[in-house]
């Protein structure tokens, strides 16, 4: 069964994926097979936890508690100390033998660019980097690549390319970002301060904005010891690269990813800067292209959008593509509530951008809504 659950104002419906959740959840251990393994070790060595494959850290076991679950059935937990002491970093050859972690680090790129660099937009991908599809043409700014098949405006229609794994891991590894394959088949990256996180979670399918899977979930955490994020960002699939390429490097130049200066109205500032049009009855927290294709908005957050501040009444930035009045959206983006403003101006500033960007393939939907310029 799949949920639609509604925004306010019925701006951004959230559909939820839940369909055949109990068949497709991976088998669980059970108690013998647990006592089995533990069979095997030393009796007298301690136990611990091994939790979040996102920044794997080691705890403290606390208690073993058995119950039974919501169907009635026998069901044993382990849970951490109730003071929930962390022990520290996870050991890297249990995170590579749990594969939250690669055997071997990639080496953070040479002169990684600091505050101020160039946009990601304007950067060519490392080309010691392979793309994830070998299939997918190379980014036309490399040397020897064919040219690009169109040049195409507005920024917000113009799709992903069908590259956006791809396109935005070239941009991690370009700022030194590690990453590793997750047992969960995602792909893992983290900033050299282990304070930002990007995963590619599309095969995942965890759940849908507007109709449509999250590819990429973006997460922060004030401080290498905290087990857990403070603010996350989801974006779905058909999201134009450029514009999440450049929050990622106003991310990374942060110093303190989880704090921000500026306020709401930096938002909205940045996207009528470049000519978005604010909501005449909402001017201070909605804009939309002068299209009325494209919209980027300060809502109340659907319940599946995880923030550190657990109130139900949050509200965050929200933004999304629609062609047409009515049609599908192309794609969508939800900002949980502690994102920092700045960095949310950083992406609005970039999606509306009048900057042409180079596609080998476009969105059908938003096909008459495009200028195009083609190249032979």
């Amino acid at each position: 069964m799949t949920h639609t659950l509604p925004l306010p104002l019925g701006l951004l419906p959230t559909r939820y994926r839940l369909e055949n959740a109990l068949e497709s959840h991976p088998r669980e251990m059970t108690v013998g097979e647990l006592v089995d393994r533990l069979s095997a070790c030393d009796r007298e060595a301690p136990a611990r936890l091994a939790i979040n494959p996102f920044f794997p850290m080691a705890h403290r076991l606390g208690d073993v508690i058995a119950t039974v679950d919501e169907h009635g059935e026998p069901v044993v937990f382990i849970a951490e100390a109730k003071d929930a002491e962390q022990l520290g970093h996870l050991p890297p050859d249990v995170a590579v033998a749990l594969t939250w972690q690669q055997p071997t680090e990639a080496p953070r790129a040479a002169g990684a660019a600091p505050a101020g660099r160039t946009p990601a937009s304007e950067l060519p991908p490392n080309p010691r980097e392979a793309p994830l599809n070998s299939h997918h043409p190379i980014d036309p700014s490399r040397p020897g690549t064919p040219d690009p098949v169109y040049w195409v405006t507005p920024r917000h229609l113009a799709g992903d390319d069908d590259a956006l794994a791809e396109r935005i891991g070239d941009t991690l590894r370009g700022l030194g970002w590690r990453m590793w394959p997750t047992s969960r088949n995602t792909l893992l990256y983290v900033s050299p301060d282990e304070l930002r996180g990007a995963e590619w979670i599309l095969a995942s399918h965890p759940f849908e904005l507007g109709g449509l899977p999250v590819a990429w979930q973006l997460s922060a955490r004030p401080h290498a010891d905290a087990a857990m994020t403070e603010w996350n960002a989801y974006f779905t699939a058909g999201i134009p690269h450029e514009a999440l390429a450049d929050l990622l490097v106003a991310l990374d130049a942060q110093e303190a990813p989880d704090t921000g200066f500026a306020g709401a109205e930096s938002v909205l500032t940045a996207l009528s800067a470049r000519g978005w049009i604010r909501d005449m009855d909402r001017p201070r927290t909605t804009a939309t292209d002068p299209g009325f294709s494209g919209h980027v908005s300060l809502e109340t957050l659907p319940p599946l959008i995880h923030d550190a501040d657990p109130r139900d009444d949050l509200l965050g930035w929200q933004a999304w593509a629609e062609p047409t009045l009515g049609a599908p959206y192309l794609w969508c983006a939800s900002f949980s509530a502690s994102v920092p403003h700045d960095l949310v101006a950083a992406f609005a500033s970039s999606l509306a951008s009048p900057v042409p960007v180079p596609r080998h393939t476009l969105p059908e939907s938003a096909q008459g809504r495009l200028t195009v310029v083609r190249r032979g």
